[in-house]
């Protein structure tokens, strides 16, 4: 099974900022095939962190799958960056800060304490859903008239909605 994926090479690469060119020198390694086997690694571990406690990764909404793309990004930057030998203080704090984001969103994952996963369980997996998704053929002439039929006439808006004020 294919893991599903959170981020790619260019969400790695706005991360990096300027130290991406690390990844584009020929013949060295971390390089940027390094780098996108390194996010299928970490897609895997959102995937098997989710499946773990009981959602099924392949069922998420864009937007929820989104939420896990810093820390897709951020954890395989950091594995990428640990490569890299005698690194100057700027890149330390990079890598400080892509590791602390990797560390604080796995245990977010794995406590049930990630902002998704936890809306994921509150709502028992289930979207809230949107008004226009819900209802899609809300204010058509169909659906006023069958509103206009079935609503008893003491519910009826006392004016109609193109009707001056």
């Amino acid at each position: 099974m294919a893991a599903t994926e959170y981020a790619s090479w260019g969400d790695v690469q706005a991360r990096a900022g300027r130290w991406v060119n690390l990844f584009t020198v020929e013949g060295k390694h971390p390089n940027i095939a390094d780098v996108e086997q390194l996010l299928v690694n970490v897609n895997a571990e959102i995937d098997a962190a989710l499946r773990a406690r009981g959602h099924d990764p392949a069922a998420l909404t864009p937007d929820r799958r989104s939420a896990f793309t810093d820390l897709s990004a951020y954890a395989a930057l950091a594995r990428a960056l640990v490569a890299v030998p005698d690194s100057p203080d700027e890149l330390k704090a990079l890598i400080a800060r892509a590791d602390r984001i990797e560390k604080t969103g796995f245990a977010g994952l794995y406590s049930g304490g990630f902002a998704v996963l936890a809306e994921l369980e509150a709502t028992g997996g289930t979207s809230a859903g949107t008004f226009w998704g819900d209802e899609p053929d809300y204010g058509t002439a169909a659906q006023v008239e069958v509103e206009l039929e079935t609503t008893p006439a003491g519910h009826l808006p006392a004016f109609a909605r193109d009707q001056e004020m």
